[in-house]
């Protein structure tokens, strides 16, 4: 098992900057469909913190990665007021937004949100192996 965490600034390059310290983590280690899902996951977590938490420029996102033969694990964290997730029908318009925990919900293994201070937003997703 390995396992990474850093802090991102509460910035709207943040999701960008998540999604490339996914990509350096896990290099060649997942197929590259798990790595598009997972990349995809991080991002809108990560730009929920960013346009959700209310975050000042002092306070950061953190983002700890666990890699393990079974499962990779994706851990969004801040000190924003918390929420109640809600994963019904977003907004018919794509443009206003509201896919983030409906994605996650439909495309990860597991997820979950912890409120507390901080935040946690997970989820984990499955290193499946296919038998040919």
């Amino acid at each position: 098992m390995s396992e990474i965490a850093t802090q991102l600034p509460p910035l709207a390059e943040a999701p960008a900057m998540a999604r490339h310290v996914l990509a350096e983590f896990v290099a060649e280690a997942l197929p590259r469909e798990m790595l598009e899902d997972a990349a995809l996951l991080t991002s809108e977590v990560v730009t929920n913190s960013v346009q959700h938490a209310g975050l000042s420029t002092g306070e950061g996102i953190g983002i700890e990665l666990v890699l393990s033969d079974d499962s990779l694990r994706v851990s969004v964290t801040d000190p924003g007021p918390g929420f109640e997730p809600d994963v019904d029908a977003p907004a018919l318009e794509p443009e206003m937004g509201g896919w983030g925990l409906a994605l996650v919900d439909r495309v990860s293994d597991r997820w979950g949100v912890i409120r507390n201070r901080p935040n946690v937003v997970w989820f984990e997703l499955d290193r499946r192996t296919t038998i040919t």
